[in-house]
């Protein structure tokens, strides 16, 4: 048995098979700057929603969730839901003019009539429609016309 020990270090290998650092770092800038992303956009489900909406409901969601409060007659919920679903789908134009005489409508029967205006003058100015034109004309005061 040899009593002197050996100093000597294994031959280097001329491969390295560490990772370098900057490699390193850079899967982590673009590890950090996915996820900041997708906190930011939301991540996948059934979601259209333009990051606007606070309830975090899918479009059709929310639209289901309008009508079940106007079927139970709460009108404000649902005028609010409505609007929420305006903010979050964006539909065309005449479509969302039909949604916001309705919202007119919900907050009309609640008694906000403020808001029931605006509603319907939004109306108005999305689109006009032959059968809700009218409509808009007997449920506003002739003072604000």
């Amino acid at each position: 048995m040899n009593r002197n020990p050996m100093f000597t270090l294994p031959p280097r290998d001329d491969q390295n098979t560490r990772p370098s650092r900057t490699l390193m770092m850079a899967v982590a800038g673009l590890v950090a700057i996915t996820l900041a992303l997708g906190l930011f956009f939301g991540f996948g489900g059934e979601r259209k929603g333009r990051g606007g909406d606070s309830s975090g409901l899918s479009d059709k969601k929310l639209e289901e969730l309008a009508l079940k409060f106007e079927d139970q007659k709460l009108s404000g919920a649902a005028a609010r839901a409505w609007t929420e679903y305006l903010e979050s789908a964006r539909p065309g134009d005449e479509d969302a003019a039909r949604i916001w005489f309705r919202v007119g409508k919900l907050y009309q029967e609640g008694g906000d009539n403020e808001r029931a205006i605006e509603a319907y003058y939004r109306s108005e100015a999305l689109a006009k429609i032959d059968e809700i034109e009218p409509e808009i004309s007997k449920r506003t005061p002739i003072s604000t016309r």
